[in-house]
This record gives C-alpha cells, sequence and structure tokens, in this order.
C-alpha cells in the first residue's frame, strides 16, 4: 500500500455505514480529488465523462474515495481540457458538481 492509499484508507477507517464513500461517489467525488490535490500537492483533478466522476491523478496512478482507479484511467482526462472537449457540459460540471448549485 502507497501512501495515497494509505491516505485513503485512513479517511475513511470509521466509516462503518459506508456514509462516506457514497458522500465522495455520489456527488461530492470532486471534492475528494481537491482533497487529495491539496494533501499530496503533486496532483491534478481528472475527470470521465462516461462515468460523471472526478479523481485525482498522482504521479501516474489514478484515485477517488476508493482507492487506486487507474485501470479505468482510459475514460478519464484532465479536468483542465473539460471546458475545450465540450464547453456546455463543462459548463453543467460546474454549476452541478463544483459549485453544487
Amino acid at each position: 500500500m502507497n501512501v495515497v492509499e494509505r491516505f485513503i484508507h485512513k479517511f475513511k477507517q470509521f466509516d462503518k455505514s459506508g456514509e462516506v464513500v457514497k458522500t465522495f461517489t455520489e456527488g461530492y467525488c470532486y471534492y475528494f480529488a481537491c482533497i487529495l490535490c491539496e494533501r499530496f500537492k503533486i496532483g491534478t483533478i481528472w475527470y470521465s465523462e462516461k462515468d460523471n466522476h472526478f479523481a485525482a491523478r498522482i504521479g501516474s496512478r489514478l484515485y477517488d474515495i476508493t482507492g487506486d482507479i487507474t485501470s479505468r484511467k482510459a475514460d478519464f482526462i484532465p479536468w483542465y481540457k473539460m471546458q475545450e472537449v465540450d464547453s456546455l457540459v463543462y459548463a453543467r460540471l460546474v454549476r452541478d458538481c463544483v459549485r453544487k448549485l
């Protein structure tokens, strides 16, 4: 288990009912990616339009609240590129996922 995986494990160690995982997989995944990027200072936020899911890329690995999701990386792109890919989807994501309006 690497340092990022240990952090994630400790972050949810008392989550006996699954509410932490549910929170950060069903509506607040952007914010968990922010937590990881802030904690490790070398991360970038990535997004999968297919999964409608944010994750943090740290080094060559991709993480969310469930741990290392690198095997799903093919569907993710850097968040900063999403505005170029589809500005309407980007605006919706900012409204609904980032700003939570």
